[in-house]
């Protein structure tokens, strides 16, 4: 398992491409699901290119390709591009540092306290 040094990734946030299938239901209300890729993992959730649009606030069913392991996160901040696709930033309902199959330190860590493994 990758370890993840807090000196090198502010808030315990990673940039990796991991693959993904976003399910849920679209702001007009019709069920979609969406192959895309995070952009951002953490501990508590992802940031992810999405077509399909969404609302504030919807829960959304991620599921990690590599894994096939679902969570359940919530659209936390949506921004649109000019292209009609959006960033979105998800939180899992409940924390899974486990669900990207990478170790986060704690939050309360002190990274030059720590040995190298």
């Amino acid at each position: 398992m990758a370890r993840i040094d807090r000196a090198h990734s502010q808030n315990s946030e990673v940039h990796l491409a991991t693959p993904v299938v976003v399910s849920g239901y679209s702001e007009s209300g019709a069920p979609f699901n969406e192959y895309t890729y995070t952009v951002i993992v953490s501990g508590n959730g992802c940031l992810i290119k999405l077509r399909t649009p969404v609302g504030n606030e919807q829960l959304l069913l991620l599921t990690n390709v590599k894994t096939e392991e679902n969570i359940i996160g919530r659209v936390a901040i949506r921004v649109t591009g000019e292209n009609g696709s959006s960033h979105v930033k998800v939180s899992f309902v409940s924390p899974s540092p486990q669900f990207w199959r990478l170790t986060f330190p704690p939050e309360n860590s002190n990274p030059t306290s720590r040995e190298e493994e």
